[in-house]
């Protein structure tokens, strides 16, 4: 299960939803009353293919780092 949230700056370029990581620290609470404590900690980030928006593709090719500039926005570009 993936759980998002409401993404933070610098990922709000990308997305307006972004992963939420739990330490295994927060786990009982998560899975006691639904409390999530979104990390703040950076995230690394490259650019992939586009295809990665089309659900019914399903390859590992799709997160192979691409060079910038292929049209879609990476942190670099900022």
């Amino acid at each position: 299960m993936i759980i998002t949230a409401r993404a933070i700056p610098p990922y709000t370029d990308i997305h307006d939803r972004m992963p939420v990581i739990l330490h295994p620290s927060q786990e009982p609470a998560y899975l006691k009353d639904g409390s999530i404590s979104v990390i703040h900690e950076p995230l690394d980030s490259h650019e992939v293919s586009s295809r990665v928006n089309q659900v019914e593709v399903d390859e590992p090719g799709l997160i192979i780092p691409r060079k910038p500039g292929s049209g879609q926005m990476t942190l670099g570009n900022q």
